[in-house]
């Protein structure tokens, strides 16, 4: 390997590294209120490192694009202020031979960045939602107590929850069938956990049901005085909606699979499937364009520092994960959503190889 070659790609990927670092760290902030939920209903610190750690590829791919703009960008603004790409033009490499290395690093990180959203994330985000189920499989009170993890809609819930969640009083559910309309409401005295089993006394379950064409409900109320059922089947109960396996938990192969079983059929099933697989590559694309943007706006020709290139860059990168987060919010409409993912991407080439071309010519 050429020594500018090593010397590049060295400077490149230490600020990288650095950036990436601290920006997982920082954005996994964000999913701190998640880790504890989790840490709230588990009790083992094993456990709870190992979802924090689950959540981890969730951040990545947006950390891997912010940091490669910043490396780049700062590796290029470094080299223009010592006048060391001044020299080295000066000594007969071409811009394009200079630039390609890190054309070269920014492909390797495009595609690490693909991996992580093609099979890491998938597996990452079953494999914490299997976690979930094993903490909570023999304990649905505190699985019902942060009710967040179930994703029940139109749903309340409340109790007194012991210390060790292992006994609660003064439980109260309510909940509304979305299908049918129905009300329903569960009361009860108290609720204990005693080894797999969940033991109730003093219950009261009052439902509403319709009849037909009739325009009055019906009303059932049933009272029992002890109630005893297998802990771990009301918790698959409880979470079989948080089962349902969507696009986006699904590894790469399984869509392409899943695409060539539809290939015939002109449903939105396999628009969706075309929607997931465009998301997916955006992460690189965009990867490879972060740091296409700092190679193209942290040049400078001229002896004083400028700020503009900083900001130009900024504006540029802000348009891709803008163009990111409006392609997810047209999530129903697949032909506008993949639209949205894939139109900041030329505009940024353009604007960059115009940028590069005034370089060449000596105009800043």
């Amino acid at each position: 390997m050429p020594s500018i070659w090593r010397y590049l790609l060295r400077h490149y990927f230490q600020v990288f590294f650095l950036c990436i670092f601290s920006f997982i760290f920082i954005l996994l902030t964000v999913r701190l209120k998640d880790i504890a939920q989790f840490a709230s209903v588990c009790f083992d610190l094993k456990n709870t490192l190992l979802f924090a750690l689950y959540q981890i590829p969730y951040i990545l791919p947006f950390a891997i694009i912010i940091s490669a703009l910043i490396a780049s960008l700062l590796l290029l603004q470094k080299m223009s202020l010592s006048e060391e790409l001044t020299a080295l033009r000066s000594s007969g490499f071409s811009l394009k031979k200079l630039l390609f290395p890190l054309y070269v690093g920014g492909i390797i990180l495009s595609l690490c960045n693909f991996y992580v959203v093609s099979e890491l994330t998938p597996i990452c985000k079953l494999a914490s939602k299997d976690l979930l189920y094993q903490v909570t499989s023999q304990n649905p009170l505190l699985l019902v107590k942060k009710s967040k993890f179930l994703r029940l809609k139109d749903s309340f819930v409340d109790m007194d929850l012991s210390d060790d969640g292992k006994h609660a009083s003064n439980f109260v559910f309510a909940a509304k069938d979305s299908k049918k309309g129905n009300l329903f409401l569960l009361l009860a005295d108290k609720l204990s956990i005693n080894d797999t089993d969940l033991q109730g006394g003093n219950l009261t379950y009052i439902s509403t049901f319709s009849k037909g064409d009739s325009t009055f409900d019906d009303m059932m109320i049933e009272n029992q005085e002890a109630m005893e059922c297998n802990a771990n089947a009301l918790t698959s109960l409880l979470l079989k909606d948080s089962w349902k396996i969507g696009y986006d938990d699904q590894l790469l192969r399984e869509l392409i699979g899943k695409i060539s079983l539809m290939k015939n059929e002109k449903t939105k099933r396999i628009l969706r499937a075309y929607q997931e697989i465009i998301r997916r590559l955006f992460f690189p694309f965009a990867t490879f364009s972060a740091t296409l943007i700092g190679i193209s706006f942290g040049m400078q020709i001229g002896r004083r520092k400028k700020r503009k290139g900083s900001i130009y860059a900024g504006l540029l990168c802000m348009v891709i994960l803008v163009g990111y987060v409006l392609g997810n919010s047209f999530e129903q409409s697949p032909q506008i959503s993949c639209f949205l993912f894939t139109i900041p991407i030329p505009l940024v080439y353009f604007l960059c190889k115009k940028r590069q071309q005034k370089i060449i010519r000596g105009v800043e």
